[in-house]
């Protein structure tokens, strides 16, 4: 697996639904521009899920929608 090398993150995703109780933060991904394609990022910079190739945007925001996805924000 490749880590991503784009620092600045160019979307944030918010994940709702997901929470273990209601006090606990909707989780957050960063989608990030790697050498070779897109990342998404936790929160601690961990890699959730990484594309390479002219899809690879596109299959971040699928992946994104498919685990529950609702908002993005850029």
């Amino acid at each position: 697996m490749r880590t991503p090398v784009a620092i600045r993150p160019l979307h944030e995703l918010r994940l709702f639904g997901h929470r273990t109780t209601q006090e606990a933060p909707a989780p957050v991904l960063k989608l990030r521009a790697t050498s070779d394609g897109w990342a998404l990022v936790g929160q601690d910079d961990e890699v959730v899920f990484l594309a390479t190739g002219p899809r690879a945007r596109q299959e971040c925001l699928e992946f994104a929608r498919e685990h529950g996805v609702l908002a993005l924000s850029s």
